[in-house]
Formats: C-alpha cells, structure tokens, sequence
C-alpha cells in the first residue's frame, strides 16, 4: 500500500513538471508571435526614414565639402550651404525618427540636436531681421529640451547596472546634453543680447560674432555627422578601407579645419579686424562687393 501511495505521489510530481513545461511553451509562443508581429510593424516606416537619413547624410558632407572649399560670401558658398543646411535637418530629423521606431535614446538626442544646431546657425547668414517671437523662444527651448534630455538619460545610464541605456554609455548622453544646453544658453544671450535690425537700441552683432556663431554650430554637426558616417559604419566600406586609420582621417580633416576657422575668427574678434569678404548679410541670391 505505502509503495502504492509513492508512485501515484512520483506521478503527480511528473504530470506538475509537464503542466509547467507546456505552460512556459504556451507563453513563449505567444511572446514569439508578439515579437514578430511588432518585428514586422517595424519595416513600414523603418526603412524609408534609413533610405531618407542615409542619403541626406552622404549628401550633406558632400556639399560640407563643396561650401568649405568656395571663396566664403561667393554665390557657390552660399547656396552649397543652403542645401546643406536643409539636408542636414532632413539627416537629423530623420535620425530622430529612426530612434522613435526603433528605441536608442543616445541617436534620438543626436538627431535633435544635429537638427537643432544647424537651424540656430541660420542666424548667421539669412537671418537678418529681427526673429519672430516663436523663434526668439522656441530655439532655446529646443536646445533645453534636447539637454535636458541628454542628461537625464546619462544619469540613467550612470545608475543602471551595467552603465549602459540603450546598448550606449552614459559619457555619450553626457556629451551631448552638455553640447544642446550649451547652445541654449548662447541662444538666449545670442536673442537678448543682440538687435540683428538695428531698431530697438541693443547693439548689432558684429561680421566676427555671427561667423563664430555660424562656424561653431554648423562644426559641431557637421562632425557628428562625419563621425556617424565613417567611424560608425564601417560595413558600407569597401575592405581596404574598414581600417580605422584610414576611416578616421577624413574626421580629423573637418575638425582641424573647423578649429582653424575658429582660432582665425576668434584673433579677428581680439584684434577688432572685420572680414571685408563676408558681407553681415547674405542671401542665396545677393552676392554683396567683397
């Protein structure tokens, strides 16, 4: 009897484990499906804002290369600049929207803010009059919110458990949250401080004070870009190319040529020389006397 009564215990222990076993396959399988389907929802949008990130991206450093290399003021400047400046925005936005389907806090801050620097920088060269209200707010506002951002999701990364958000460390939140709040506070002193029109009494900022700013902003985001495009992927690189020195130098070429720039126009602005041949004011169509 008692040997009875142990089997039929040993068998309601097996028919347990079983129950479990075909319970956890159960929920696994519906998981599976769960996942595929969310996996197959992403493709609609997914590929159409990498096809638009990718090819904008490639064709803003193209014409980086083109606005660097024309006479500064020239129509060729001017209008490469333009374009650039536009597919830029595209670039960021665009990288902005790939983080929002597929989850990477670290590249929805960076498409902000690539998009957010060279809107601001637009202040250099075709925006003339006094900026409108919305955008005496907004563009501080902006670089607030993407820095706010940036920081937050660095502590988070910070207090995780591997240092980690999103597969990226919190150094790269932290770099640039730091970049947008530091834009936002040039923009607020940029707004308040200057009268771009002349009309209110403030000063106007001068040739050198709106090329810095110009320089410096469309810089750094012409940078994050070169460093996205050829140090982030280096599958799109024949192979003779993936080697990391080879991949690096066109990134140290920008920034030796922006840091030039801004060490050139930051002895102009001690010196109190103006630049005669980039007028305050320039449109794409309106070539001023150099």
């Amino acid at each position: 009897m008692g040997y009875c009564g142990t089997q039929r215990n040993v068998e309601s222990d097996d028919e347990i484990v079983v129950k479990h076993h075909v319970h956890a396959v159960r929920h696994s399988t519906r998981a599976g499906f769960c996942a595929r389907n969310a996996c197959h929802a992403v493709p609609h949008s997914f590929p159409m804002l990498l096809a638009v990130h990718v090819v904008a991206g490639t064709l803003a450093l193209l014409l980086a290369t083109v606005a660097l290399g024309a006479r500064k003021g020239a129509r060729t400047h001017v209008r490469a600049g333009f374009l650039f400046v536009v597919l830029m925005m595209l670039m960021g936005l665009s990288g902005a929207g790939l983080a929002v389907v597929r989850p990477t806090g670290v590249s929805l801050v960076a498409g902000l803010l690539a998009a957010y620097l060279v809107a601001t920088s637009l202040t250099r060269s075709w925006w003339a009059a006094t900026p409108a209200a919305w955008y005496t707010v907004g563009a501080p506002l902006t670089g607030l919110v993407v820095g706010t951002l940036g920081i937050w999701w660095g502590v988070e990364a910070m207090g995780s458990a591997d240092g980690l958000k999103d597969g990226h460390p919190a150094g790269r939140y932290f770099v640039f949250g730091s970049i947008a709040l530091l834009a936002a506070i040039g923009d607020v002193r940029w707004f308040f401080r200057f009268d771009q029109a002349g009309t209110s009494g403030r000063p106007r900022p001068t040739a050198v004070q709106r090329q810095l700013r110009h320089v410096w902003r469309l810089g750094v985001a012409t940078l994050m870009a070169a460093v996205s495009f050829f140090l982030g992927q280096p599958q799109v690189f024949p192979e003779p190319l993936r080697a990391m020195s080879v991949r690096v130098t066109p990134v140290l070429l920008l920034l030796a040529l922006f840091l030039f720039w801004l060490v050139r126009l930051g002895i102009r602005r001690v010196r109190g020389v103006p630049r005669a041949d980039i007028p305050n004011r320039e449109t794409p169509g309106n070539e001023s006397a150099r």
